[in-house]
C-alpha cells in the first residue's frame, strides 16, 4: 500500500512540474536546410512530401516566437508548412516558374534565412496542459482512423481500389479535382474541373499548395495526399484547443484546459466533416487555426511585426479559402478594437496611430480580396435570399440553435466583462453566419 502511495505521489509530481528545453534556432534552421535540400535531391516523391510537410515550417515557427508548448510548436510548424507553400505557390505561378524546381528552393531558402537572421534560443515547454492537448490529439486521431480507414485508396486482388463515402463523394471529390488540376497543368486553377468553361467555385491558391507535395504526376493526388491529411485535421484541433485554454485564461476561467477539451469534443462532434473528411474548408482549417491562436497571443497588440505578420496571413488566406478569410477577418475586426483601446489608454505623446491605420488598411485589402477572389458570400445566385423561408429554418437554424446560443452566452460574458474586442469579434461572427450561412442555403451549389 505504501509502494503504491509513493508511485501516485510521484505521477502527480511529474505532469505537476513544467519540463522546458531550450532549442538554438540557428541550428535547427540549417538542419532542416540539410534534410529538405536531401529529399529533394533523393528523387523520391514520398520522401520530399514527408519533408515539406514535416520541417518547412519547423524553422520560421520556431523564429516567429521565443516560448512554445510541445504541441503548440508541432501544430504552428505544420500550419506555417502549409501557408509557406501557398505563398511559394502563388509566388512561382505569377512568374511562370510553378511547375520547375523553384518553389523548393524558395521554400530551403526560407529555412536558410531563419538560420541565418535568427540567433537565439526558443524555449520548448512540456507542461501539464499537455495532457489534456494529448486527449484532444488522441480523440481525433480516433475518429480520422475511422474515418480514413473506411475510404480512400484500398489493395484488392484485382489491383488498386478507392473508396469513397459520404461527404467524401462531393467536397472530397472536388478538393482533390482541384489539386490534380494544379498538378496537371502546372498553374493555379481557375476552372471547374468537372465542368469546362465555368469558373472555380472557390479560391485556390491552397490547392496549388499542397499540389507541391505531390510533384509525382504517376499517382493521382487523392492518393499521393491521402497519409499526409490526417496530420493536418490534427494540427487544427490542436491550435483551437490552445486558442481557448488563452481565451479562457483571459477570463480567469477554473481549470481553463478541461472546459477547451469539452468545447473542442462538442464543436468535433457538432461538425465532423471540418475536422475528420478530406476537403478544402478541413485541408486548410490549420490556417485559420493558426491565425486566431496568434492574433490572441498577449504581445499582439504591442508588437508591429506580429501585427504585420497577421496581415499578410490574411490577406493571403484570401486566395486559399474564402469561408476562412471571412471568419479570420471577424477576428481581425475584433483585433482592431482591442489594438484602438490600447492606444487609447497611452499617453497622448506616445499613441501611435500609424499602426492603426495600417491594421485597418490591411483589412479593407483582406475584404476586397476576399469578395472578388473568393466570391464572397457566394457565386451566381439563383434564388432570392429570404429569411423567413421554412427550409432555412429547418436546414440552418433550428439544428445549429446551440450554436447561437452558446454565442449569445458568449457575447453577454465578453459584454461583462468589458472585453469589447471580442465581443466585436463574436458579434460580426454570429451575423456572418447566419447571413452567409442562409444565402448558401437559399442558392444552388452545383458542381
Amino acid at each position: 500500500m505504501i509502494h503504491k502511495m509513493v508511485a501516485a505521489v510521484n505521477f502527480q509530481n511529474v505532469f505537476s512540474k513544467r519540463f522546458a528545453a531550450s532549442v538554438p534556432v540557428r541550428l535547427v534552421g540549417w538542419l532542416c536546410v540539410v534534410l529538405l535540400s536531401g529529399a529533394l535531391l533523393s528523387g523520391s516523391d514520398s520522401i520530399l512530401r514527408w519533408a515539406l510537410f514535416l520541417f518547412a515550417g519547423l524553422s520560421p515557427a520556431l523564429a516567429l516566437k521565443t516560448s512554445y508548448t510541445v504541441t503548440e510548436l508541432a501544430a504552428a510548424s505544420v500550419a506555417l508548412s502549409l501557408g509557406l507553400l501557398a505563398a511559394v505557390a502563388g509566388t512561382t505561378a505569377l512568374i511562370g516558374c510553378y511547375s520547375t524546381i523553384v518553389p523548393y528552393m524558395l521554400v530551403i531558402s526560407v529555412a536558410a534565412a531563419c538560420a541565418v537572421l535568427v540567433s537565439r534560443r526558443t524555449r520548448v515547454v512540456l507542461a501539464k496542459r499537455e495532457l489534456y492537448a494529448a486527449l484532444v490529439a488522441i480523440s481525433v486521431s480516433a475518429a480520422l482512423a475511422l474515418t480514413y480507414g473506411s475510404n480512400g485508396p484500398v489493395a484488392t486482388p484485382t489491383g488498386l481500389s478507392y473508396i469513397v463515402r459520404h461527404w467524401l463523394r462531393r467536397d472530397g471529390a472536388y478538393f482533390f479535382a482541384l489539386v490534380q488540376q494544379a498538378i496537371e497543368r502546372g498553374a493555379i486553377p481557375h476552372e471547374n474541373p468537372f465542368i469546362a468553361g465555368i469558373p472555380a467555385y472557390y479560391a485556390t491558391l491552397g490547392h496549388c499548395g499542397l499540389a507541391l507535395l505531390a510533384p509525382g504526376k504517376s499517382v493521382p493526388a487523392a492518393v499521393s495526399l491521402w497519409g499526409v491529411l490526417p496530420l493536418l485535421h490534427v494540427a487544427a484541433v490542436l491550435l483551437f484547443y490552445h486558442f481557448t485554454v488563452r481565451l479562457l485564461v483571459q477570463y480567469r476561467a477554473q481549470r481553463p484546459e478541461r472546459w477547451a477539451l469539452a468545447a473542442i469534443a462538442l464543436f468535433c462532434a457538432w461538425r465532423p466533416d471540418f475536422y475528420t473528411y478530406p476537403q478544402s474548408q478541413s485541408a486548410f482549417m490549420p490556417l485559420l487555426a493558426w491565425f486566431c491562436w496568434w492574433t490572441l497571443r498577449p504581445a499582439f497588440l504591442r508588437r508591429s511585426f506580429d501585427q504585420g505578420l497577421a496581415l499578410l496571413w490574411l490577406i493571403l488566406m484570401a486566395w486559399i479559402h474564402t469561408v476562412s478569410s471571412v471568419v479570420a477577418l471577424c477576428f481581425a475586426c475584433g483585433a482592431t478594437v482591442s489594438r484602438w483601446r490600447s492606444t487609447r489608454e497611452q499617453k497622448p505623446k506616445r499613441r501611435r496611430l500609424f499602426p492603426v491605420f495600417m491594421w485597418l488598411s490591411g483589412i479593407a485589402v483582406a475584404a476586397w480580396l476576399t469578395t472578388h477572389v473568393g466570391d464572397a458570400p457566394y457565386r451566381d445566385p439563383v434564388t432570392k435570399l429570404s429569411f423567413l423561408g421554412v427550409h432555412l429554418l429547418n436546414n440552418h437554424l433550428f439544428p445549429n440553435s446551440i450554436l447561437y446560443i452558446a454565442g449569445a452566452l458568449a457575447l453577454f460574458a465578453a459584454w461583462q466583462h468589458r472585453r469589447y474586442g471580442e465581443f466585436s469579434t463574436l458579434a460580426l461572427l454570429l451575423a456572418c453566419g447566419m447571413g452567409y450561412t442562409a444565402r448558401g442555403v437559399c442558392n444552388v451549389e452545383a458542381f
